[in-house]
């Protein structure tokens, strides 16, 4: 589902380049779960990114889906978001003017998909939402607005999910919840799921667990 092949990034710093991702290779199963860990500055989340199709790389190829990332346009890498990747981040990154509801009705809308309204509510419910779907993300609490992000990531199945420290911002109580309820989701989808993460709780959940130092791939 996932295929990375020798991945470089690099950054122009102090007038030379700054090698931030080391030639790293590594692929990902359909319905598999991974978890990317690492200390701080490692490049884990950079990694992500690169994978996910949100920054290109200086070398290398990243495959979605057998899809070559590095050789589409951006119009066709965010159709291609758009169609088969879900993203989940640590601050929600939820639209402040809209309700529950409407930011989780929002990628079903940009798909031309039908009755979305409903499949948005009932998305919602299956997160224990019921009952929220009016309120706006500063009338919800921390551990709400992530339940919503997730199901605004899950609303259109896709195929593969990217989430970046999913539990950072929570509580412990609210952070098992919104751990159980993403590899929930992921094992009723069978969605790919790709996790960055600096709790070890979290990553002995997922399948592998990836550990990235210093820009490579010490442990898979």
């Amino acid at each position: 589902m996932l295929k990375i092949e020798n991945l470089i990034k690099t950054f122009p710093s102090s007038g030379k380049d700054l090698q931030i991702i080391k030639d790293v290779s590594f692929e990902v199963k359909k319905g598999e779960s991974i978890a990317i860990v690492g200390a701080s500055g490692s490049g884990k989340t950079t990694l992500l990114g690169l994978a996910a199709g949100l920054d290109q790389p200086t070398s290398g190829k990243v495959l979605i889906d057998d899809v070559d990332l590095t050789s589409l346009s951006e119009d066709d890498k965010a159709d291609l978001r758009n169609q088969k990747v879900g993203f989940i981040f640590q601050n929600f990154q939820l639209l402040p003017s809209l309700t529950a509801l409407e930011n989780v009705m929002t990628p079903l809308e940009l798909q031309g998909q039908k009755n979305a309204k409903q499949k948005a509510l009932d998305m919602l419910n299956s997160v224990g939402l019921e009952g929220r779907e009016k309120h706006y993300p500063n009338q919800l609490s921390g551990g709400e607005q992530q339940r919503v992000a997730l199901a605004r990531a899950f609303i259109t199945t896709p195929k593969i999910l990217f989430a970046d420290e999913p539990t950072g911002n929570l509580d412990e109580e609210t952070s098992l919840h919104v751990e159980n309820l993403l590899f929930e989701l992921n094992k009723n989808h069978q969605t790919t799921l790709v996790i960055v993460t600096h709790d070890p709780q979290l990553a002995k959940k997922a399948d592998r667990i990836v550990k990235v130092r210093d820009g490579q791939i010490v442990q898979d």
